[in-house]
């Protein structure tokens, strides 16, 4: 299998992601402007790349909360070795807590940023 030419869009892809921060950019507006910087490319392409871009950083925000998720487990596990461990009404407390929280956290927008 042939290696896939890196897109002449990652050069872009700094001002791409501002652009696409921005709600009201459209993919006919960010060609346009890459256009003028001498980057012609098909709202086809621009459509594909900007789709991947949200998955990689979707999957990359994922890795870093499970990466943190992880470290504060460490943490608990060191504190119980510490201490002894709660009893089990005190856990099903925690968990109460820690579900709430987590409920709070959402913002109401699944989509990954620069959709």
């Amino acid at each position: 299998m042939a290696k896939r030419k890196a897109s002449n869009l990652e050069e872009h892809a700094r001002e791409l992601d501002e652009w696409f921060d921005n709600e009201e950019f459209t993919l006919a507006m960010a060609r346009e402007r890459l256009a003028k910087a001498g980057c012609v490319v098909s709202l086809q392409q621009l459509s594909k790349w900007r789709q991947t871009r949200g998955w990689q950083r979707l999957s990359r925000q994922l890795l870093e909360q499970i990466a943190a998720a992880a470290r504060h487990c460490q943490e608990v596990e060191r504190e119980f070795g510490k201490n002894p461990p709660p009893e089990l009404e005190t856990l099903i407390k925690l968990h109460r807590v820690l579900i709430l929280q987590l409920s709070t956290q959402t913002d109401g927008n699944p989509k990954p940023r620069g959709w």
